[in-house]
């Protein structure tokens, strides 16, 4: 199998074969220092406030149905397709700008920006003001990832770059943790002090306090960013030319199979994740008889703590196997990941029997987690220094465009029209977990081998 195969096993062509034998092995990278880590700590709470931000929709869809009347469909639209599309557009320009720009200053006008958003969702009155309030959000957010890729990518070398992607991934689980956790917790405080209305208006079950609330936790992120120093570029620093868009694209053109894993295999993989993430809690709650708070705090507790060991474990096995020489390491980790994970979370949304469907859903989240960091990572393993903002962007347009904005709109329009209504849930996730993940799969192997060819390239192109 690829990712326990000998050096050399996966299939190669014959100018990857020559590909590989005039690179070298790359080093270990030396010692960087302690200050890299200090930003590394910064990035993380941004990446754990983005991510409660965002998801904290996903444990107040009943009480916007309750109040809104709103259907599957336009739940799943909020949820994703509403943050998703702006997020994916906006990720461009925002690359671009973290390939010229201060990479610093754009992350803090990022936290600003969304954290104002989720506390305007609570000013929401219907889907159309939600939904804008929404669009604020994915538009803030966008900032955060071609930045902090791209400030990773010059604070750490690549031989470590793995583990520094993973590390930063933990914003990711422990962010959903907290999320699903700490969210769950706000939602019945916010329920047992509502008086039913907040700022004048209608506040049935407290979703407007909840929202405010996790709003203001921007405020201490903020502040952290006062002491990151934005690093000195690679090759010329700021004067050195930027590639345009089009030179941009004929990179990825050329390296097209490389790319053909990362800008579809894995967008498929974030399809279930998204699906899983937004719709999961509702799974739980609406089939299996958990209450916000009960789930909350055992989620919370498993990709809190077992995800962000699966992450962590999953980049420290990924830089293990790069400095050996397998330069699609990250690669091959997420192929094992998906065909582990596949089959452990269509038992669990067919399972009838809530104890059994927990644990399988949760050893799946947990491999799931293997592969947090390291989708991103493999997108800078295969950019050029002036070209890590927008490549990171283009790949946030596959991923969470595709990803996040049709996993639940997916999901949703599965459980209203094809599995007869809210309780057909559990049907529409098994079902876009057997679509989405055995495609991936195909894909992630297709272009393994590339994958390391145009990585020992660029390699070579930078000594």
């Amino acid at each position: 199998m690829p990712w326990l195969g000998r050096r050399g096993e996966t299939p190669l062509s014959s100018a990857q074969e020559h590909c590989d034998s005039e690179c070298a092995v790359p080093s270990s990278g030396g010692n960087i220092g302690i200050y890299p880590y200090a930003v590394l700590g910064v990035l993380i709470a941004a990446s754990m406030l983005s991510f409660v931000d965002r998801t904290i929709l996903s444990l107040l869809v009943d009480p916007l149905k309750q109040q809104f009347r709103f259907d599957e469909a336009e739940i799943g639209l909020l949820a994703g397709f509403g943050f998703a599309l702006f997020f994916s557009i906006m990720g461009l320009p925002f690359g671009r700008y973290a390939d010229l720009g201060n990479r610093r200053m754009l992350i803090i006008f990022g936290v600003v920006g969304w954290s104002l958003a989720t506390a305007a969702c609570g000013l929401a009155q219907g889907f159309l003001s939600l939904f804008f309030a929404r669009t604020l959000v994915g538009i803030g957010e966008a900032t955060l990832g071609p930045a902090a890729f791209s400030l990773l990518a010059s604070y750490f070398p690549r031989a470590r770059l793995g583990v520094a992607m993973s590390l930063f991934g933990v914003g990711i689980t422990v962010g959903n943790g907290v999320a699903i956790a700490l969210g769950g917790i706000i939602v019945q405080w916010a329920r047992s002090i509502s008086t039913g209305y907040l700022f004048g208006l209608p506040d049935i079950g407290g979703w407007r306090l909840a929202f405010v609330a996790t709003g203001i936790l921007g405020i201490p992120v903020v502040l952290m960013f006062i002491g990151v120093k934005e690093p000195a570029r690679e090759r010329g620093g700021r004067e050195a030319k930027v590639p345009g868009l089009k030179e941009v694209v004929a990179y990825i053109m050329a390296n097209g199979r490389a790319f053909a894993g990362v800008y579809i295999g894995y967008p498929l993989v974030v399809v279930m994740s998204f699906g899983q993430l937004i719709w999961g809690p509702a799974y739980f709650l609406r089939l299996h008889g958990y209450s916000a708070k009960e789930f909350g705090l055992i989620y919370g507790l498993v990709i809190g703590v077992g995800g962000t060991i699966a992450l962590l474990m999953g980049g420290i096995w990924s830089d293990w196997l790069w400095r050996r020489g397998y330069l699609d390491a990250p690669m091959r980790i997420v192929l094992l990941s998906v065909v582990i994970q596949m089959p452990l979370l269509i038992a669990a949304f067919l399972c009838a029997q809530s104890t059994l469907a927990l644990v399988l859903f949760s050893m799946g989240v947990v491999v799931l987690c293997l592969n947090g960091g390291l989708l991103t990572s493999t997108v800078q393993i295969l950019s050029p220094d002036r070209m890590r903002g927008r490549l990171s962007a283009i790949y946030l347009i596959f991923a969470y465009l595709v990803g996040s904005g049709l996993g639940p709109l997916f999901t949703g329009l599965m459980t209203e029209h094809l599995f007869g209504g809210p309780m057909g849930l559990g049907r529409s996730l098994a079902t876009l977990t057997a679509v989405t993940l055995p495609g991936a799969s195909i894909i992630l192997m297709f272009s393994l081998g590339s994958v390391r060819c145009t990585a020992r390239r660029l390699l070579r192109a930078v000594e």
